[in-house]
């Protein structure tokens, strides 16, 4: 009993020791940028438009090189962040989006050496081998809270293994709780948001819910949708941290979502970036949110996701929705 309870406090020691190091890691990467700003506008603010927009572009021109070592180096929420940023032209200046896109489809994924054990030991499983044929090393895919591989069961059905890691919800916990603070002192604005991201990831840790609700969801939508597909879970091999489904082919949400404003800036006969620029322009523009506003812009954001799920499913007729 003394032995675990040693053993108990060691790892309550290890990972409080990690959350002030996380947290200090933060601090010292955002705010001297955000302090290099504050005083950028400071210098400026009787200066001309033009040479206001001159010298804030070239701080952008700089820290938005720099804040993807900062982000891959913590990753976790931080790469969560930076691809919200990437989808929102309110959020970020164009060199930052244009820097941080590398975040859409290439988050360094983890060896399948090193993650197979884990797979086992979530799943209750002695070897892979009891279930599945084979299973594809290289992943299909790797987001911020875990990845995804490729396999086949031993009855011939093609399916995919996504896969959460271990320390994943303890540090969005951690450092959601550390940009909180620094939004909540710094820039409030962002606070709504970061409230409802904190909603949101109460229900994406837990992989057994997911494989329900893909299971339910996909019950009444086949029979009133027979044109969308959504992936059968096997509900046998699931675990929280690993969901085994169906295999779905198909384009990507963000490659279909991209093809269809690039069709609707043809049409208008405009470039993409003239399409976004005219988007990001029907806000006022002439200051940030408000707290205020960005709650009640919460309701559209809803409404705006929905809407880019069903551009997409439109576009390749069928859509597997694998959501981390």
């Amino acid at each position: 009993l003394l032995r675990r309870k040693g053993a108990a406090y060691v790892l309550h020691s290890e990972n409080r020791r990690q959350k002030v190091g996380r947290s200090v890691n933060f601090w010292r990467r955002a705010l001297p940028i955000y302090c290099r700003y504050r005083w950028e506008e400071y210098r400026i603010k009787d200066l001309t438009e033009a040479e206001q927009d001159a010298a804030l572009n070239a701080l952008h021109d700089i820290y938005s090189k720099r804040i993807i070592g900062d982000i891959l180096a913590l990753r976790g929420l931080y790469i969560k962040l930076g691809q919200i940023m990437t989808s929102r032209p309110d959020y970020a200046p164009p060199q930052y989006q244009e820097s941080l896109k590398v975040l859409e489809d290439h988050v360094p994924a983890r060896p399948f050496r090193q993650i197979r054990a884990d797979v086992e030991r979530d799943m209750g499983l002695g070897s892979l081998d009891e279930v599945f044929a084979s299973v594809e090393e290289e992943p299909l895919g790797a987001a911020t809270i875990g990845q995804v591989h490729g396999a086949n069961l031993l009855d011939g059905r093609r399916v995919v293994i996504k896969y959460q890691y271990p320390e994943v919800e303890r540090l969005f916990t951690q450092d959601l709780e550390t940009v909180q603070t620094f939004c909540r002192l710094l820039q409030p604005e962002f606070s709504p948001m970061l409230e409802e991201m904190s909603r949101q990831f109460k229900t994406e840790f837990d992989f057994v819910r997911e494989a329900w609700g893909l299971q339910t969801i996909g019950d009444a939508v086949r029979g009133a949708f027979p044109g969308i597909t959504i992936p059968r879970p096997v509900p046998e091999l699931c675990s929280r941290r690993v969901c085994v489904m169906e295999r779905v082919d198909g384009v990507k949400l963000v490659d279909g979502v991209k093809a269809y404003y690039e069709a609707r800036a043809a049409e208008e006969g405009i470039t993409i970036e003239e399409l976004r620029d005219r988007m990001a322009a029907r806000g006022d523009g002439s200051a940030p949110a408000t707290a205020s506003q960005m709650e009640l812009y919460r309701g559209y954001l809803y409404a705006r996701a929905a809407a880019w799920n069903a551009l997409a499913v439109a576009y390749n007729n069928t859509a597997g929705l694998l959501l981390f």
